[in-house]
């Protein structure tokens, strides 16, 4: 199964500050680079953490289901990218199909205004890396 923007993918990849991160949390693909390389947002359930709301760098999914089971937000201060590779569709969650095109459209566009007007961390990982920490 090809990967597309909007799909989730769980993945475990070090935080953007470069803290290690020993779990797999879910990502949202926001670009595909001809299979090359994708871009992904962090993606956080809003449970227990409304507050983050609040701050101008998370936005709230409105339509997150599918591909997501609880009301989340995407944190817009961080873009991870990441070369594309076959065995990675093995990451889609659930094998779940991708978010609503609008809420996509509508996430992306917050994210690049927001990214136009505030620092954003962007790290990248090579696909060995991924392929390590992810057992791919």
């Amino acid at each position: 199964m090809p990967i597309i923007a909007g799909h989730a993918l769980v993945l475990s990849l070090p935080f953007a500050n470069g803290t290690p991160c020993n779990y797999k949390r879910p990502f949202l693909v926001i670009e595909n680079y001809n299979n090359s390389s994708l871009d992904l947002l962090n993606v956080s359930s809003i449970r227990g953490k409304e507050r983050k709301l609040l701050f101008p760098s998370n936005e709230r999914i409105n339509n997150f289901n599918p591909p997501l089971d609880a009301p989340s937000f995407i944190k817009m201060d961080e873009l991870y990218t990441i070369d594309y590779f076959e065995d990675l569709h093995k990451s889609i969650y659930k094998r779940r199909s991708p978010i609503d095109s609008s809420e996509l459209s509508r996430l992306v566009n917050e994210y690049t205004k927001y990214s136009a007007q505030n620092p954003v961390t962007q790290v990248r990982y090579i696909e060995t890396t991924v392929r390590q920490r992810n057992s791919l």
